[in-house]
């Protein structure tokens, strides 16, 4: 357990000395839950030219992560797959450029910290004694990263789709609608029948030739529910409704050409999560059911099993919190599940230090946040819950790893 402390501490160590060494971020630093074999690819932005330092540092249960750096076209710029739980890459470039830095958990899950830094020095072990400690005792041994091509490995329609179909069927949500093909137009909307009280997840996908695809789920009276727009050839939004009747999915195509398919999923309550349902408060209500499941099922997904914590009642712009007191070593999950009242609302969920700073956030546009966070030292942190559209009771959750087999 004391090697698992020290490498929880690691991140702020080297983000410690680099700053010391003036390095400065070029973008917020992007904070992911990985679990063994998973990737997560943020993409930086560099308005001008120079030297960058980037950083996939791992903490908690992750004993090794490797870091892929290429340009958003596909071009090839470095890696750093040596063992050990912190990666490692410099280049220098010109004006304008958009860098995807793909991290992998090779071995282990918890946090990673994926940061872009301007300046900073040639390699980590520059940084003094105790940066090098962090760093693997075997340097130069490597493992075999996938092969990298002119433009990054993306799967046809048909794979893309059935991923995620799977992931959804593995959390309780069966397909209700189909659109099928829907041209090959910029933009398209389709219109979908909802039932009131369930929850659902909006899927958009581009054939061969489509870039880069968003999506905006629309309420009967043109309220925006759901959405995704990120940087990616197919977009899912989940969103719960709290009344029936006929919404629009939005589909815009950003890049490319080609045809675009649509689906919707819902959440099924009915299905076989036996034992999370017998653990949710009647209190929730069945408008409050369908969120609480769904956020038992992610977690669990990830080797958490989620129990009550508390409730809070949040009006207006208002926020409500509770302390929470976590340990070293080991790696928590947090959700909030809104009651009955409240499920059609924009919940966020944010977990803040003893010192106020941020440590884990979802402020997605739905009412299921659910976040993750390893910590490096014990301490009291606070849970906070903040909910637009809709005022309410929010149920607190709370999960732990203590570092065993999941």
């Amino acid at each position: 357990m004391p090697a698992l402390a020290q490498s929880a501490s690691c991140p702020e160590t080297i983000l410690e000395a680099m700053r010391a060494q003036g390095a400065e971020p070029v973008a917020p630093s992007h904070v992911a839950f990985l679990l063994e074999g998973q990737t997560r690819s943020p993409i930086v932005n560099f308005p001008e030219a120079g030297c960058f330092a980037l950083l996939a540092l791992g903490a908690g249960l992750a004993q090794d992560v490797d870091l892929r750096v290429h340009t958003a076209s596909g071009t090839f710029l470095g890696e750093d797959v040596t063992a050990g739980p912190q990666a490692f890459v410099r280049f220098c470039g010109a004006a304008g450029l958009s860098v995807a830095l793909s991290a992998r958990m090779t071995k282990g899950r918890g946090e990673v910290r994926i940061v872009a830094l301007r300046g900073g020095p040639e390699s980590l072990a520059a940084l003094g004694p105790a940066v090098a400690a962090c760093l693997p005792g075997q340097p130069g041994l490597h493992h075999a990263f996938p092969r990298v091509q002119r433009a990054p490995a993306r799967g046809s329609w048909d794979q893309i789709a059935a991923s995620l179909e799977r992931q959804l069927r593995a959390l309780g949500y069966a397909l209700q609608q189909d659109a099928g093909e829907l041209g090959a137009q910029a933009d398209v909307e389709v219109q979908v029948l909802v039932e009131g009280g369930r929850c659902y997840v909006a899927a958009a996908y581009g054939r061969e030739g489509v870039i880069d695809l968003d999506l905006v789920v629309l309420s009967p009276d043109g309220r925006p529910v759901g959405r995704d727009v990120s940087a990616a050839r197919d977009a899912s939004a989940p969103f719960c409704a709290t009344s029936g009747g006929s919404y629009r999915l939005r589909i815009r195509r950003q890049r490319g050409e080609g045809t675009i398919s649509a689906r919707l999923y819902r959440f099924d309550p009915r299905s076989s999560f036996d034992a999370l349902r017998a653990r949710a408060p009647a209190e929730l209500g069945m408008e409050g059911l369908s969120p609480y499941l769904e956020l038992g099922a992610r977690a669990r997904a990830r080797g958490f099993a989620l129990s009550p914590l508390g409730w809070g009642y949040v009006r207006g712009v208002e926020t409500v919190g509770m302390p929470v007191r976590l340990e070293a070593g080991r790696c928590y999950a947090f959700g909030a599940a809104p009651a009955s009242e409240s499920a059609g609302g924009d919940l966020d969920l944010v977990l803040e230090d003893e010192s106020g700073d941020v440590a884990a956030w979802d402020l997605r546009r739905d009412s299921r946040p659910l976040v993750f966070h390893c910590p490096a030292s014990r301490g009291t942190f606070r849970l906070e819950a903040r909910l637009r559209g809709a005022v309410g009771r929010v149920l607190f959750l709370q999960g732990v790893d203590d570092g065993g087999a999941p």
